[in-house]
Formats: C-alpha cells, structure tokens, sequence
C-alpha cells in the first residue's frame, strides 16, 4: 500500500503550494511546482500522474522526472516502461507525489476511466 506524501520545504526560494498561481503554463503551473520539488528529492520522490496520450487514452504512470525540455513538457523516466518518456504538461491531471521506495520498476500501467 502506498503512502502519499505532502511535500513541505524549507527552500525560501521555492514558493509554497498555496500561494503559487494556477497557470495553465509550465511556469505558473501546479504540476511544474511539484515536478520541480521531485527533482531535488529525486531518490526519494516519484510523480504518479494520470497521463492522456495523443490518441485520448488515460492511463495512470509512475515517473520519476529527470528535466523540463520545453516550457509545456518534461523528460521523466517512466517506471512502466522503463525509459526516458516526454511527458505533456497538459495532459498530466491528477498528479501525485509519492514515496520513491513504494515502486519497483516495471510498474503496471493502469488504464483510467472508461
């Protein structure tokens, strides 16, 4: 069982959750803020997200982020398939942070919704 964690920090540099604007652009972005936050906890922390490939399908991914390419994507390494993916921040929705030690990779990928 998985256990979600809520990110605090102590970096006067990073804005908190609560005051940071919701932008749909990567740099005013929720979901920026906490790949971001992943980054600098990259062995402990992974993102689950709620992925919308081109095509529509939603499947539910374990990342763990590696770098913003692109203001609108980010390189992840994809738990599932066990590469280097670029992920839209877009089509990202319902993104988690969770506990890097609760996974081993290959991850299933789940199919979301109907």
């Amino acid at each position: 069982m998985s256990t979600t964690v809520a990110l605090q920090t102590t970096d006067s540099s990073l804005p908190s959750l609560a005051s940071y604007p919701k932008a749909s652009d990567a740099k005013g972005s929720r979901t920026a803020l906490l790949i971001r936050r992943v980054m600098q906890q990259i062995d402990d922390l992974v993102l689950v997200i709620d992925y919308r490939d081109k095509d529509g399908t939603v499947t539910r991914r374990v990342v763990s982020p590696i770098r913003f390419v692109a203001e609108d994507r980010f390189l992840a390494l994809c738990l599932s398939r066990e590469e280097p993916r670029q992920f839209y921040l877009d089509r990202c929705s319902n993104v988690r942070v969770d506990l890097a030690n609760n996974y081993v990779m290959p991850v299933e990928i789940m199919i979301c919704g109907g």
